[in-house]
């Protein structure tokens, strides 16, 4: 990142919040002459959670510093003209979402010319400042303070940093470290231009962002799993389908849940067929031959229907799960009732479909493991003909934690044999 934006200098800084949870900003600069200086923002925050800090650094200039939440607020570092005081003044007060304390020099108190500031609660130099942090010395635990090269950084400890970076404009003035000799003075401002900040979060808060996240793919799961609708539209798109084109004869009509707005049909070739010949017969740009001896090919067609099942952004989908009365059970005494052919089995979802990114590497071996937790079972029921499949329909409506996966109708020498496939979801 530094190599990006052309700013090979810079520090970390790193501060442990109230909740527990770890925070990382980083500053980057051009200018080599700033190597060696300390981060006067940096140690402030160290001892402050929430302060807007004001000093006057010359006759025309004034030194900001905004802390919120024990960190150092973009753009809330700077030394600017004493005229555009109030207007920067208000737009860190936009950060806050309470008033913090304003801490002002007694040289800025006592100056002309300055406008735009509201009352100080206290009036406190910055060493003074430091000292009621009990912040005594700049020593070894400043080192990270310190404006250094950032090639001489670890690549892995950067990266670990940059990961999720929001990058906003900002700038910081710099203190020497002489800060607490008797004689003070302040450095040429540095201009840092860039700021990656970011928040590094406990193991349980990225459990409960992966539990969140399995959520969120399972309400996927339900809203393209409209059972009833799907069985209709597979029932209707049967009827009006030609099923002999152009020497080729459908063998099948499926719905894959993961393409929820399509419906495909394997044709298979007759003597007088070809590739081309199906292509021109049913002008569909995505039909593919299945195989490589050309007996084979696949259509996909667009639904006239879309999948309705949007559940509300309110809806609770864990607890409709926990709290539905039918169970497998209901299921199975519907099935046996009208007499179709059934399956069924308790199955484990496996491994989440992507892993959970940032765990401890204590941790690693979670990485694939479901946050989100139901008992499970897959269904299979078979049948012969339209009405079957039809009345199906009676059972799903009642199964209202059933997922439709998959579907198939062969149609193989005029047989009309069906396959539905999906998951039964449980407390």
């Amino acid at each position: 990142m530094a190599n990006e934006v052309d700013r090979p200098y810079g520090f970390i800084r790193k501060s442990v919040k109230e909740d527990g949870s770890t925070s990382h900003q980083v500053a980057l600069t051009q200018e080599k002459s700033g190597i060696g200086i300390v981060s006067g923002a940096a140690i402030l925050a160290d001892g402050y959670s929430n302060i807007i800090f004001v000093e006057k650094v010359s006759a025309q200039e004034v030194w900001i510093c905004a802390i919120a939440d024990s960190e150092v607020l973009v753009g809330g570092d700077i030394v600017i003209n004493i005229s555009n005081v109030a207007i920067e003044f208000e737009k860190i007060l936009d950060n806050y979402k309470e008033s913090p304390p304003f801490v002002y020099s007694q040289s800025l108190v006592e100056s002309t010319g300055v406008e735009g500031l509201p009352s100080p609660d206290e009036t406190l130099s910055f060493d003074e400042l430091l000292l009621k942090a009990e912040i005594t010395k700049i020593g070894k635990e400043f080192n990270s303070y310190r404006i250094g090269n950032t090639e001489s950084k670890s690549k892995n400890t950067l990266m670990a940093i940059v990961i999720l970076a929001v990058i906003g404009g900002g700038a910081y003035s710099q203190f020497g470290s002489s800060l607490f000799e008797k004689e003070k003075e302040f450095t040429p401002q540095v201009d840092f231009s860039k700021l990656i900040h970011t928040k590094v979060k406990t193991t349980e808060e990225i459990l409960s962002d992966a539990k969140k996240e399995e959520l969120k793919w399972l309400t996927e799961e339900f809203n393209n799993s409209n059972s009833s609708q799907i069985i209709r539209r597979i029932l209707a798109f049967d009827i009006v389908q030609e099923k002999y084109i152009n020497g080729w004869k459908a063998n099948e009509i499926s719905f894959n849940s993961k393409n929820p707005n399509g419906i495909n049909v394997l044709w298979e070739r007759s003597q007088v067929g070809t590739p081309l010949s199906l292509k021109l017969g049913i002008k569909n740009d995505k039909t593919t031959v299945a195989d490589l001896t050309g007996r084979y090919a696949r259509s996909e067609f667009e639904a006239i229907d879309k999948i309705n099942n949007e559940l509300p952004d309110d809806f609770d989908l864990v607890k409709f799960i926990e709290t539905a009365t039918y169970q497998h059970e209901h299921m199975m005494h519907d099935l046996i009732s009208m007499g179709y052919m059934w399956g069924m089995d308790r199955i484990d979802l496996g491994e989440r479909q992507e892993k959970i990114k940032g765990l401890d590497k204590k941790l690693r071996k979670q990485e694939n493991t479901r946050q989100l937790k139901f008992k499970t079972t897959s269904v299979v029921i078979q049948g012969d003909n339209r009405d079957k499949l039809s009345a199906l329909i009676n059972i799903f409506d009642s199964a209202k934690t059933f997922t439709l996966n998959k579907i198939s109708i062969s149609l193989v020498k005029n047989s009309f044999k069906w396959k539905a496939e999906g998951v039964l979801y449980e407390k």
